[in-house]
């Protein structure tokens, strides 16, 4: 299931993710505590949770500003004039539950405030999400072939074990220090994708999901979390994944959910959104 938040804003800092991360929670708090709770309980977090999103917006227009994160740190980074021009929020989850509570979230939210009470504001201006419009954009996603080609609508990251660096295959034209091999990437890619359609669904997957780079880039992303500038004293951290087509392999009805829950991990911070390509 898919669904679409049109936005209205007056610009928009590079590092955005993790505040439109925060409407999400506020408006699943706003209409259902209990699925809130189970998505985001108190102490630890859940290994995976089923959803990603992805923000589409004009990024023709864009400056150089200060950007205040929070009491600790201010950068001078772009920014995007978006004038009150579209912001388009999509939202989708195999969990239908989850999202029609979501749907209804939002539908009470007029505003959210863009700008914390600590920072998030650009050249001391302060910034608002204005809610304009909510849509389901389709419900189930009925895959019938058991290879499909995607595309992505936000870089797909495949991370080390540890967390501790990113994993990019060896792909002509592509620049990394440290690249993996081909077969490398797609065991990977698959094992992530089967751990977390298992902790959806309570089943493995029906058989393993093998994954080709077609055209693909490497994008480096600029984000930021309160957890990560505590622990690490810096600002932002520099996220690398995938941009481009791939085809992926597996059961119809298995990459049917995965499309839904989006691939690869920090899908819930923005990343690992795709969908079969168009033709």
């Amino acid at each position: 299931m898919l669904i679409r938040v049109d936005l209205g804003i007056r610009a928009l800092p590079v590092i955005y993710r993790h505040r439109f991360g925060a409407m999400i929670k506020a408006a699943l708090r706003a209409s259902s505590l209990s699925t809130y709770n189970r998505y985001f309980p108190e102490g630890d977090s859940p290994q995976y949770r089923y959803y990603t999103f992805n923000v589409a917006f004009p990024k023709n227009r864009r400056t150089e500003c200060d950007i205040k994160i929070d009491d600790q740190f201010i950068i001078h980074e772009c920014v995007y004039m978006v004038d009150e021009k579209p912001v388009s929020l999509y939202i989708s989850s195999p969990d239908h539950e989850f999202l029609i509570h979501l749907y209804d979230g939002f539908r009470t939210m007029e505003r959210f405030p863009f700008s914390t009470d600590t920072g998030m504001t650009v050249n001391g201006e302060r910034l608002e999400l204005i809610v304009r419009d909510i849509s389901i954009v389709r419900r189930d996603l009925q895959i019938q072939d058991d290879v499909i080609t995607i595309q992505t609508h936000s870089p797909v990251v495949l991370e080390s074990e540890t967390g501790s660096k990113p994993l990019i295959p060896d792909i002509e034209d592509i620049d990394f220090f440290n690249k993996v091999s081909l077969s490398e990437y797609s065991e990977a890619f698959g094992n992530s994708c089967a751990h977390r359609l298992a902790s959806y669904s309570g089943v493995e997957p029906s058989r393993p999901f093998e994954l080709a780079p077609l055209k693909v880039k490497k994008s480096v992303v600029k984000h930021t979390l309160g957890s990560f500038r505590k622990e690490t004293g810096k600002p932002l951290m520099m996220i690398t994944g995938l941009s481009g087509t791939f085809t992926i392999k597996g059961d119809p009805k298995d990459l049917s959910v995965l499309m839904d829950m989006g691939v690869g991990v920090r899908t819930v911070q923005g990343f690992g959104m795709v969908e079969p390509a168009a033709g």
